[in-house]
């Protein structure tokens, strides 16, 4: 019946959009006090955390979605759509300055660059 504590505890730790103590901190806190398994209290936590990250994730997602008009959710991805030509020219730069650097000539002599 703990193990379903630790469960609730870390759904609703996971679940609040504010400011809440981590799920670890829950966890270890039952894990100490009623001095259980902690591989119980580890696996039904985990199985918490995520159904809970899973549920502020929908309901996020939804609230997200019914504030932004389909137009104006397109016309937020053109600066990024700018953002991804300019990063692939910048990377398409710096292959070609590498490309020059591996083709160039290399140095003929055995010596050392620096003196000795």
């Amino acid at each position: 019946m703990l193990y379903l504590a630790a469960f609730a505890a870390a759904l609703l730790v996971d679940t609040i959009p504010v400011f809440a103590p981590p799920a670890w901190i829950v966890l270890a806190f039952t894990i100490i006090h009623w001095n259980l398994n902690p591989w119980g209290i580890i696996a039904s936590g985990a199985l918490g955390s995520v159904i809970g990250r899973y549920i502020l994730t929908l309901l996020h997602a939804a609230r997200v979605g019914e504030d932004l008009p389909q137009e104006r959710k397109r016309q937020h991805l053109v600066p990024w759509q700018e953002t991804r030509r300019a990063l692939l020219v910048r990377q398409s730069l710096r292959d070609a300055v590498r490309d020059f650097a591996a083709l160039k000539p290399q140095r003929s002599s055995l010596r050392p660059a620096w003196p000795a």
